[in-house]
This record gives structure tokens, sequence and C-alpha cells, in this order.
């Protein structure tokens, strides 16, 4: 979905928490989102973090200055304000529409095969997106903050796994054809899909990415 003015995307939103909690230079905060396992959930670069900070001070919610050589970052006034705007909406207002769900409502435009393979590859996607999970869970090195994070997009992922298993066998049963070529039980990943997946059984109660929502900056 393409950046437009008066919004914040994912990235922004965890550079700008992580810079509420302290000042920061580019390479700590590099090797700060990797220890919090940023990358799990959310696709990023070095280039991309570049890009957010001079975003963000251009539009006055980062604030840049010279120390020892490097440049350190620091969350402005503005930028406390659009964070806790922005936090206080994320936990206030359920998502509504996503990509997927906008897909989901356009199929005809695709032929049954292609939709067929398209989800078959999501299905794999989804597995390898629990086992990331799965380790931030167990890992002691995480705050309580992020295990709940991360318990949370795993029940996420267990309803969207069992919704889709469902929804592949509707579409099959609809259009035959697109498991002639494929195969029916074939997801690609090396996965028996007929014994319980770690994704299938529930896990424990969430107590709160992907989650994954553009927020609405306030007026400043």
């Amino acid at each position: 979905m393409p950046e437009t003015s008066g919004m914040l995307s994912d990235l922004e939103l965890v550079i700008l928490t992580y810079l509420g909690e302290s000042s920061t230079t580019l390479i700590e905060l590099d090797r700060e989102l990797a220890v919090r396992g940023v990358g799990d959930w959310l696709v990023y670069s070095r280039s991309a973090i570049v890009d957010v900070l001079k975003r963000l001070a251009a539009q006055g919610l980062v604030e840049h200055s010279p120390v020892d050589g490097q440049t350190v970052y620091t969350i402005s006034e503005a930028g406390s304000g659009t964070l806790q705007t922005a936090l206080g909406e994320l936990l206030r207002y359920p998502m509504s529409m996503n990509g997927f769900a906008l897909a989901l409502s356009s199929l005809r435009a695709l032929r049954p095969a292609m939709v067929y393979q398209a989800l078959k590859a999501r299905r794999a996607a989804l597995n390898q997106q629990t086992d990331a999970l799965l380790r931030g869970i167990t890992d002691r090195s995480k705050a309580q903050e992020e295990i709940e994070m991360f318990s949370y997009l795993m029940e996420l992922t267990r309803i969207e796994t069992e919704w889709l298993d469902e929804f592949m066998q509707r579409w099959a049963k609809r259009f035959p054809a697109v498991t002639a070529s494929i195969g029916d039980q074939d997801y690609g990943d090396g996965v028996d899909h007929k014994a319980p997946t770690a994704v299938q059984r529930r896990t424990k109660p969430i107590r709160n990415t992907k989650t994954l929502q553009r927020i609405k900056r306030p007026k400043i």
C-alpha cells in the first residue's frame, strides 16, 4: 500500500516507539530492532530505517544532532504526541479491511487455479511465520510486552490457518480442476498437514502485526 500524507506506517510506528524510550544512533537502532525480533513480523532494511528517520525528521516528529561524530536521533514533543495518539487508536479500534480481505473480495479477477496456487503459497508462509512466532514467544531475552505481541500474532495466525484450510477445500470443491496438477495436500513446505500443527493447536489465552495497520496522524 503506498504511503499517503497524514498516515503512519508500521515501521514509522516501531521507530517512534523505540525513540520514545531512548535517543539513539542509526546503528544502535538497527541493532535494537533486530534484538527485539521486529524482523519476524515486519519486513525492513537499514536503508528503510534511514528513509523513515529522514521522513519523521522532515515532519517534525524526530530531531537529530551530531554527538561524537555520529548522528543521534531523539523523538520530539510532537512525535511523542503522535505516538501516544497512534498507539491509543491501535488499541482501541479493531482493524477493518486489510489487503488480504480486499483480495478475497476480488477473486473473480483471477483464474481459479491462480487463486489456489497463491493460497497454497500463503499457507506455506503461515507455517514459516508460526515458527518465527514460536521462537519469539519462547525467547527468554524478550520483554513481556514483546511476548504478548508474539502471542497475539500467533493466535491470529492459528485462526487464519484454520480458516484458510477450510476455504481451500471449498475452493477445490467448487473448481476441481485446480488440484489436478498441483496436488491437494502438498503445501510445498515439507509439513504433514494431516497431523495437528502448532497453529492448529490452540495456544494460551491472548494477553496482548502485521497487527499491521496504518494510523492517522493527529493534527499538530
